[in-house]
Order: C-alpha cells, then sequence, then structure tokens
C-alpha cells in the first residue's frame, strides 16, 4: 500500500509539473462542464472513443494540496489555479461517468494559496484588491460537496484568524495533519503547487 501511495505522490508532483498549452478558440468553444460552471479553467476537453476509463461505481476519494500562487502581478484579480483545479479535477470525474455521490473531494489550502480562500477584507489586506475573485467559485465547490480547508499554522503565521476565511471554509490545525488524516484513510493526493 505503502508503494502505491509513493507512485501516486511522484505521479502528482510529475503532473502539477508539466505545463498545459493554451486551448485554441475551437478547443474553447468545445469544453463541457458537468457541476462547476462559469469559469473557463474548470472546463473538460470532449474526449472521443476513450480507450480506457474509469469504474463510476467506484467511491474516488481525492485530495488536493494546495500551495500555488500565480507569479503573474495581476494574479490577484484572476481566478486562483488551485481553485480551478480543484474544480476542474472535480468535473473530469464527472465527465468520465462517475456519479456526483461517488466523488469525495477535499482541497487543503497553505502557503501563499491561502489568499485564495480569504473573505473580501482580508483579501484586500493581503493583496490591495477590493474582491477576492475567487468567492463564486468557492461557493460552488462547496455546493458540489468539496470540503475547502486552510491550514491554521499557515493562517495564523501570516497575519489571519478564521474570522478572515471566506464562509464555509473550514480551518485545520495544520495542512499536515490534515493531509495525513485524509492519506490515512485512502485519499489519492495531489500536489496542485504550479501553475
Amino acid at each position: 500500500m505503502r508503494s502505491f501511495l509513493t507512485l501516486l505522490l511522484v505521479c502528482s508532483i510529475l503532473s502539477a509539473r508539466a505545463q498545459r498549452p493554451p486551448l485554441t478558440a475551437e478547443q474553447k468553444a468545445s469544453l463541457v462542464f458537468p457541476a462547476i460552471k462559469g469559469f473557463e479553467e474548470v472546463g473538460v476537453l470532449p474526449v472521443k472513443d476513450a480507450d480506457f476509463t474509469i469504474d463510476p461505481k467506484r467511491k474516488y476519494n481525492v485530495l488536493l494540496d494546495v500551495t500555488v500562487w500565480s507569479a503573474d502581478s495581476l494574479a490577484a484579480m484572476k481566478i486562483h489555479p488551485g481553485l480551478a483545479e480543484v474544480g476542474r479535477q472535480y468535473n473530469l470525474h464527472l465527465y468520465a461517468g462517475v456519479p456526483e455521490r461517488n466523488v469525495n473531494m477535499v482541497a487543503v489550502f497553505h502557503g501563499p494559496a491561502l489568499r485564495a480562500i480569504l473573505n473580501n477584507e482580508a483579501y484586500k489586506r493581503a493583496t490591495k484588491r477590493e474582491v477576492n475573485p475567487n468567492a463564486s467559485l468557492v461557493d460552488q465547490l462547496q455546493k458540489a460537496g468539496i470540503k475547502l480547508i486552510a491550514c491554521g499554522q499557515a493562517l495564523n503565521r501570516r497575519g489571519f484568524e478564521k474570522k478572515d476565511l471566506l464562509p464555509g471554509v473550514l480551518l485545520s490545525v495544520s495542512a499536515k495533519t490534515t493531509s495525513s488524516y485524509f492519506q490515512s484513510l485512502g485519499y489519492a493526493v495531489f500536489l496542485v503547487n504550479e501553475e
């Protein structure tokens, strides 16, 4: 079991480092949005005649460990790439035929990614922008049953408190203990640390 988890971790690191090429206009027009909508970044490209599909009857337990923050100076006005990846992974499972009831997804935010899940007042202190553009995506993810969890250690180190989080975002003692807990339950881990 340990070697399987190690393999999953290595694969997620390698896949996180692989940059996706930009979509063409035709590809953008073909995107599908099984559940999470309104943001191009969460869209799924249709795949015809796939030779391998996943079993829709199985339960899929996914933990996304989110630390990414865009290096783009305008990142504070764009959808956070880590939140977009959470929505995209959820949409990918549904597009693959898995019913919503069989997808259990958790995303733990720490490091610079915490800014993405701050309420407007705290987001303004962190980024000098008036409004957190991620609030509506966070709301959609939560309505889909995805747990969003903030690392208390990182939050405190950055001078924020629980009251600074968007509504519904959970606070944990640490990202490390949250991750080890969900891994002990058999969740597949994906690192979201690069755009």
